[in-house]
């Protein structure tokens, strides 16, 4: 125990001497390290001296002295950063003080709290050296500002990383990255600037015009296919909608449907969708299959709703309105005026002209204002004329051009065709413009356009007039004197002695050439030079010239060289050749060869007669043809078509009935035979005339009868005028002075006592005696409605008669289907519906009250609506024309 108390012991004699000895070096090291902080800091201040004299030499000599004795001196480093910072000192260096500045600071940071505190009495302390670098920031920054490139913002940035301007710094330096970008203004750099300043203030704006100018640099040719390859490309581009206007209007301005349901297919999200289908719509107006195919829109699947039926208009409160056929009111009274017509009810079109302008059958403004006139000119295209001038509108809503304009007109159901300061113009249904107003006039053959000027006429398909829409350019290649339609698809052109014909395609069938060319049923005939020629016909004789052709139905009579030949065009062959006469005549062609008289029937076949053969041609009320001829005392019938001979009869005349009956005339008297020339009446008749069908009416002795040629009945002629087949075997005849009824066998029904008769239904008659009218069942010898004044015919067809009758107490309306549809007790009765559904406009006139009470029928009767209006407010809903 006591050798280790004896080594504790010298261990700490030990420690102790280690101790003392580190104190008296930390002291006298203090002492040394006080001389040389005064040495450095006399240096500093003399630095300063030297500089606040100008002597910015010596005050550099004496800093650098300094900080090679210690490196470590935040006081000299700051000096130097004063020395660079003035202006005055001819190595004024914003840079240089920037660096001494950060290394001042850095070195204070590195010193020791007794060596911050003597540096206070400099002064110098972490608050100036902070602000003597902004300071310098400050300077920076301003020179970067006069130098205002991206280049000394951008070195500013790298620099000067700790300056306060350093979100200025980046705002400018976009801000002149943007204009560079601007003076160069393309995309690419746009897109550059994006990529390089993505957090860029102007980064919206450098996106707005990169998109337009990609747009525009991707689309400078207007193609179609530019426009199609760049939503390709960039189908979220900002341009979406530019694009897809331009590939609706150049894609869609040929005017098709197909080229519509082709847009709406490929772009069934676009904007234009709803247009598309609106003009798509009109187009196919009419066509039910195309319409049920095409998958309409709600708006468009309302609209077409409410075009079915008529409507009618309502007065309230001295404003008009609209219901349906159906009595449900589709507009409300709000309009002040309406057209004049309206009031007579039966309104079809699918928009109503009232003083709030043209308002579609779904209460929507198709073009406001007051109108003075519209006209439809078909495809859903209205021509409106205002106090500004004269518009195009489409029943949509669009209003196709933004000036005014003096006509318009459709072409070729495809175009729009516009006159402006004397001169038409041409613009597609989808409102693109694609020929300047510059012709005399523009119209259409068919599926030709015709563009007329300087009396010279240029011809165009509608895919070409299409084709303009797409930056292509008008061309004259197809210019003519004249043109005219000769048959569908075929055109006749002129160019001075030229003449020449083209198909819908503007192809050549005939060329141009020195000739006159006259259409044929089966071709053409060319004169040229004196001669004629075929052309048109693929035949032997087409490169074949004559003296002279003629065409008739399936026939060319041939002349050349005094020589005429028969040709008959379906066989495509001579029939007949050398002969010495052709003519032609119901269907049958005839010529002459030595003794022989030839007549040749339609179909090719030839019938031979001798020469002295007098052919004559029998009259007849329908298509079929006969002829006869004379054989000594009888003639000879022949049928047209066959060359058959079917009988043989002596006659005056003949004509023929139809249903094989013929009416021949022998000395005055007349009778008839059918088809194989048998007695059918005896020829004893004064008159026999068709009457109506399957009936024919006799006149013998001053008598009429009848004859029903089907049921080969005959109703003798013992009546004063003529027997008129009424219902299912009962007549109508006349007999000593009155009319009544017959059977087929000529017994009466009922009395003969009527005035005038008239069918009602299968058994009553709307008869006429004493001056009135009654409805008469000659069945049950009853009368079931009497004491008709007068009436007017509401309708008249097989399935109903309908009767506006005027009795004693009043008017009403009587059906024959259903009997008295609305009661005779009103004052007037109108209707202003249409002929096949009427409607019926009733009133009542009470006098003493000096009101009118109106009410609306339908055509079975049903009350739809009733109203009350005092004299002024009924003379501007009454309909006077009706």
């Amino acid at each position: 125990m006591h050798i280790v108390h004896s080594i504790t012991a010298i261990r700490l004699l030990r420690s102790r001497s280690v101790l003392f000895f580190l104190l008296i070096s930390f002291f006298t090291a203090l002492l040394l390290f006080s001389h040389a902080l005064q040495g450095q800091g006399n240096a500093r201040r003399s630095a300063l001296n030297r500089m606040e004299k100008g002597n910015w030499t010596k005050a550099e000599q004496l800093l650098r002295k300094a900080l090679k004795k210690d490196t470590l001196n935040p006081e000299a480093r700051y000096v130097y950063s004063i020395l660079f910072f003035s202006k005055d000192c001819p190595k004024h260096n914003i840079d240089s003080a920037y660096r001494y500045a950060l290394a001042s600071i850095f070195d204070f940071q590195k010193s020791s709290l007794r060596q911050k505190e003597k540096m206070k009495r400099f002064p110098l302390d972490s608050f100036i050296l902070i602000l003597h670098r902004a300071k310098i920031d400050s300077m920076a920054f301003e020179r970067a500002k006069t130098i205002n490139t991206v280049t000394s913002y951008q070195f500013f940035l790298d620099h000067f990383t700790l300056a306060i301007q350093h979100d200025a710094a980046v705002e400018l330096r976009d801000e002149v990255a943007f204009i560079v970008a601007l003076k160069i203004n393309t995309y690419k750099t746009f897109k550059e600037y994006m990529i390089q300043y993505p957090a860029s203030l102007r980064k919206a704006d450098a996106n707005k015009r990169y998109e337009k100018l990609l747009f525009e640099d991707k689309t400078k040719d207007g193609k179609l296919r530019s426009y199609e390859k760049f939503l390709t490309e960039f189908p979220t581009t900002l341009y979406r909608r530019e694009a897809e206007k331009s590939i609706f209007e150049i894609s869609t301005a040929v005017g098709s449907p197909e080229s519509f349901i082709k847009f709406i297919h490929s772009y069934p999200e676009s904007y234009l969708r709803k247009k598309s289908e609106d003009v798509l719509y009109h187009l196919l107006h009419g066509d039910e299959h195309a319409l049920e195919k095409m998958e309409l829109n709600d708006s468009l699947k309302h609209s077409r709703l409410l075009e079915n039926g008529y409507w009618i208009p309502v007065l309230k409160n001295e404003k008009y309105g609209f219901m349906d056929q159906n009595g449900i009111e589709t507009i409300p009274p709000k309009f002040e005026i309406i057209y004049d017509d309206y009031k007579c009810g039966e309104i079809r079109t699918d928009f109503v002209i009232t003083s709030d302008g043209i308002i579609s059958r779904d209460e929507k403004i198709i073009y406001g204002g007051v109108i003075d006139e519209v006209t439809e000119l078909g495809l859903g295209f209205l021509k409106v004329q205002d106090s500004t001038g004269l518009h195009i509108v489409h029943k949509s809503g669009i209003n196709l051009l933004s000036f005014s304009i003096e006509d318009v007109k459709l072409v070729a159901n495809s175009f729009i065709a516009y006159k402006k300061n004397s001169k038409w113009g041409l613009i597609a249904l989808n409102g693109r413009n694609l020929l300047a107003p510059d012709f005399d006039t523009i119209y259409s053959l068919e599926r030709v356009v015709v563009l007329e000027k300087s009396e010279k006429r240029s011809l165009k398909t509608c895919e070409q007039i299409g084709l303009l829409a797409d930056r292509n350019q008008f061309s004259e290649s197809m210019v003519f004197d004249d043109v005219r339609l000769i048959e569908s698809g075929i055109y006749l052109v002129k160019n001075g002695v030229l003449e020449g014909t083209l198909n819908s395609n503007l192809e050549a069938i005939i060329p141009l050439d020195r000739q006159i060319l006259t259409k044929t049923p089966y071709g053409y005939v060319a004169k040229k030079n004196e001669k004629f020629s075929v052309l048109g016909i693929e035949s032997d004789i087409f490169s074949i010239t004559f003296d002279e052709i003629r065409f008739y139905e399936n026939w060319l009579a041939l002349k050349n060289d005094k020589e005429i030949g028969l040709y008959n065009i379906p066989t495509k062959k001579y029939v007949a050749s050398q002969l010495d006469s052709i003519w032609f005549l119901n269907h049958l062609a005839f010529a002459l060869k030595a003794d022989t008289l030839n007549v040749f029937l339609s179909s090719g076949l030839r019938k031979q007669l001798p020469i002295q053969s007098d052919i004559n041609f029998i009259k007849t009320s329908d298509q079929q043809l006969f002829f006869y001829t004379k054989d000594k005392n009888k003639k000879s019938v022949y049928d047209v078509a066959s060359g058959t001979r079917i009988f043989q009869l002596e006659f005056d005349e003949i004509e023929y009935f139809g249903n094989s009956i013929f009416m021949i005339t022998r000395d005055g008297k007349r009778g008839l035979v059918n088809n194989e020339g048998k007695s059918i009446l005896p020829i004893e008749y004064s008159v026999i005339v068709v009457t109506q069908k399957n009936y024919v009416s006799l006149f013998k002795d001053k008598k009429f009868g009848l004859y029903d040629i089907l049921q080969k009945k005959l109703i003798k002629p013992i009546f004063e005028r003529n027997v008129i087949p009424f219902h299912d075997n009962i007549f109508v005849a006349y007999k000593d002075g009155r009319i009544g009824f017959i059977d087929i066998d000529s017994k009466p029904i009922g009395k003969f006592e009527f005035d005038e008769i008239l069918e009602w239904n299968d058994s009553s008659a709307l008869v006429k005696k004493n001056f009135q009218w009654m409805i008469y069942n000659w069945k049950s010898d009853v009368v079931s409605v009497n004491k008709i004044k007068d009436y007017r015919t509401v309708i008249n067809s097989p399935e109903e008669k309908i009767l506006i009758m005027h009795q004693e107490n009043g008017y009403g309306v009587i059906s024959n289907r259903h009997g008295i549809v609305i009661p005779p007790t009103f004052s007037d009765i109108i209707n202003i519906g249409s002929d096949e559904e009427p409607f019926y406009f009733t009133e009542k006139n009470v006098e003493e009250a000096g009101i009118y009470v109106v009410i609306y029928y339908n055509k079975k009767g049903k009350l739809l609506r009733r109203q009350v209006f005092e004299k002024a407010e009924y003379d501007e809903i009454y309909c006077e024309d009706r």
